[in-house]
């Protein structure tokens, strides 16, 4: 795909992330194949919104905190790619090749999605996570994805489900040295970490209650695209 014929938006959905969206926003503007930078403040009550945007990022700032999912629908709906990288604000060790490589089988089309697999995505059977927040991923696909501004933390599985029904085509790429926070490492408790970890898979299997199967058909579909390669 030439150049001219495709743009790319990178929707950061945030919630008190002061102390890390720098390092991600910094990474994302080095990247040549970005054309805008979005951050979805969603209802932050810190510098969110300040540092994002002195660092050059277009900034949407929620009333309140709606949640992942609605940061993420409405970062699109004020985006103009028809290509959309979505990444968390946490994330630590980000590099402009991670950045690519997620994008890459998306703008040349043979994928629909990519997923991204994290140092510590701790999923030890099929190395892959379903539940990533970095995917890249055509706009009109998106888009007609229902309930996303309800889902909260199940934005990410309803993808899923909404990729698997429909059988589109995905990829999971490996990202050696990306990681995540933990909730356990934001909160600094693990009382504290284990009770979020716990309400934020539950709210997924209550939106998606078969998200096991879909975690098994993904898982296969992900073995079969490996030994093909």
């Amino acid at each position: 795909m030439e150049r001219k014929d495709y743009m790319v938006s990178v929707v950061i959905p945030a919630y008190n992330e002061e102390y890390r969206i720098l390092n991600v926003l910094n990474v994302v503007k080095k990247s040549n194949f970005v054309d805008e930078i979005i951050v979805v403040n969603d209802g932050s009550n810190d510098r969110t919104s300040e540092i994002a945007l002195k660092a050059g990022a277009k900034v949407i700032n929620l009333d309140r905190n709606y949640g992942k999912g609605k940061a993420m629908k409405i970062g699109v709906e004020n985006s103009r790619g028809n290509i959309i990288l979505f990444l968390d604000a946490d994330l630590q060790g980000l590099t402009c090749k991670h950045i690519e490589d997620l994008l890459l089988p998306v703008i040349e089309g043979k994928v629909d999605m990519t997923i991204s697999y994290r140092d510590n995505s701790n999923e030890p059977f099929f190395k892959i996570d379903i539940f990533s927040g970095e995917r890249a991923i055509k706009r009109e696909i998106f888009e007609n994805i229902k309930g996303l501004e309800n889902s909260r933390f199940a934005v990410e599985a309803l993808i899923d489900k909404y990729i698997v029904k429909n059988r589109l085509k995905f990829m999971n790429v490996r990202c050696k040295g990306l990681r995540f926070i933990s909730k356990r490492e934001k909160m600094k408790s693990r009382i504290k970490g284990a009770i979020a970890f716990y309400k934020m898979y539950l709210q997924i299997f209550l939106k998606v209650p078969n998200i096991f199967f879909i975690w098994l058909y993904m898982a296969k579909n992900q073995i079969k695209n490996e030994n093909r390669d």
